[in-house]
């Protein structure tokens, strides 16, 4: 099971709920859950579902989009035993939510969560890491690591319906972007030409929104087949340029990205048996990065950033054991 917080990137300006928080699930049964959980009234509520994949769904990832104009959009990510991510926008549901007060309604039926904008076939089997990275301009970086041991990255584009033709451009923002802690002008000139390679990609999959007002676009990026030698389990982006992947074999992997290659920058082993989950954080002074890796116990490792691609190799910071 996968549990994600949805509003964590949300606009909560002029929401007249502000004490609730929407969490989705990824459920053994099959089906992706979207929970409210009202802090005031100390309440969990169901509010909407799908059985779409019909298997078991093993991970979960969500990010907003701004619109040049209009409202923020909520995106969903869930994967399954199959391979297949599906990607869902949810903001209507929320909004529904939001317009009504549907803690009075107590013998109220989940929602229906409708059906994914697109899928596509992501690896062999099950998909057990995922995680979301913004290029701004409505391109975000989705990276995937399945049971078939393999690590691939994903561009989604997301454009207005009908310039959907021509969904990426380089973006001002991106060519700004702190890779790492060379000088200014060398990581604007590294981003931007960055920027201009993730064009080149084949399109995996198009969709558009259930609202019809968005059109989205999948390409394939690089990726490393064996990048393990076990399931994956485990994915953090550092930056647009680092990819940080974390396996049932007991070992983290740090990778240098671009638009043409996943690079191994260096690997260590891990005490922890049986990594189930990775969860990653930025630490002090700036380019320290702090790594929480669960599983059969726990361990937390720290790294810092060396240049623009490279990390130095990780120290223990903590190392909490479990129970044999």
């Amino acid at each position: 099971m996968s549990i994600v917080v949805v509003d964590g990137g949300m606009d909560s300006e002029g929401n007249p709920h502000s004490s609730w928080h929407y969490l989705a699930a990824a459920c053994s049964d099959g089906a992706v859950r979207l929970f409210i959980i009202d802090e005031s009234e100390k309440k969990i509520l169901l509010l909407a579902e799908s059985f779409y994949h019909q298997r078991c769904v093993l991970k979960l990832q969500t990010f907003t989009h701004q619109p040049a104009s209009g409202s923020q959009v909520v995106f969903l990510c869930s994967a399954a035993t199959d391979g297949r991510i599906a990607l869902w926008n949810i903001s209507g549901i929320i909004e529904t939510a939001k317009a009504a007060d549907i803690r009075q309604e107590r013998t109220r039926q989940p929602l229906e969560l409708g059906s994914p904008c697109l899928v596509f076939v992501a690896h062999q089997c099950g998909v057990n890491g995922l995680d979301v990275r913004s290029l701004d301009d409505g391109r975000f970086l989705l990276a995937s690591g399945g049971d078939d041991n393999a690590v691939r990255i994903w561009v989604i584009c997301i454009t207005p319906r009908a310039g959907s033709d021509s969904p990426l451009s380089p973006s001002s923002s991106e060519r700004q972007e702190v890779a790492g802690s060379g000088s200014r002008e060398d990581r604007g000139d590294e981003a931007a030409e960055d920027s201009r390679g993730w064009s080149d990609l084949g399109v995996v999959a198009d969709g558009w929104s259930l609202d019809g007002g968005l059109a989205l676009r999948v390409l394939k990026g690089p990726g490393a087949e064996s990048a393990h030698a076990a399931h994956v389990t485990g994915l953090r982006f550092l930056s647009s340029r680092l990819l940080v992947s974390a396996s049932i074999d007991q070992r983290l992997s740090h990778w240098a990205l671009s638009s043409r290659c996943l690079t191994l920058i260096h690997s260590r082993w891990c005490q922890v048996a049986d990594i189930a989950e990775l969860e990653s954080w930025e630490g002090h002074p700036a380019g320290t990065h702090l790594f929480a890796l669960c599983g059969d116990g726990l361990q937390v490792l720290k790294s810092w950033q060396t240049g623009t691609d490279g990390l130095a190799p990780e120290t223990d910071s903590t190392d909490a054991r479990g129970p044999r």
